[in-house]
């Protein structure tokens, strides 16, 4: 029983390992998407204030410093994601190379925090998409009036 267990408990540190190293991965790719979201954000932002008449013109349907507001919110909200993933990979290369407990529940609450995140996002995304259903057939009836 005790040999299984030191089998378990390595292969375990290897999981956690590897997952750790695929956290830090993602959370330098999303340090580089929100870079490029803030990005559009601020150029949309500028766009609204500097040029609405030329926006206007081509028929935008509404004004860009909103999109780029919306942009900058998720931006911020992408913040928390890479934090979760930067703290995981932290917590997960302390459990493997420590062998420590406390390191690896670590990992598993920003693994949680991580995954609970996303399922929030999940089902509001959902909603959103349920509630433009009724939004765009009401503006389709609209326009072929």
């Amino acid at each position: 029983m005790d040999e299984q267990n030191i089998r378990l408990q390595r292969e375990m540190e290897q999981y956690v390992h590897s997952t750790g190293r695929w956290y830090k991965f993602f959370a330098i790719v999303g340090i580089v998407g929100a870079s490029f979201m803030a990005l559009a954000g601020v150029m949309l932002i500028l766009m609204g204030i500097l040029m609405p008449e030329a926006l206007a013109e081509v028929g935008h349907p509404f004004p860009a410093w909103i999109l780029g507001a919306l942009y900058l919110a998720c931006t911020v909200i992408e913040v928390f994601v890479i934090i979760y993933l930067f703290r995981g990979a932290k917590a997960a290369r302390e459990a493997a190379g420590l062998n420590s407990n406390e390191a690896a529940v670590r990992f598993m609450r920003y693994t949680k925090k991580y995954w609970k995140f996303y399922g929030i996002v999940t089902i509001v995304m959902l909603g959103l998409c349920i509630a433009a259903i009724p939004v765009a057939v009401g503006f389709g009836v609209a326009t072929a009036l």
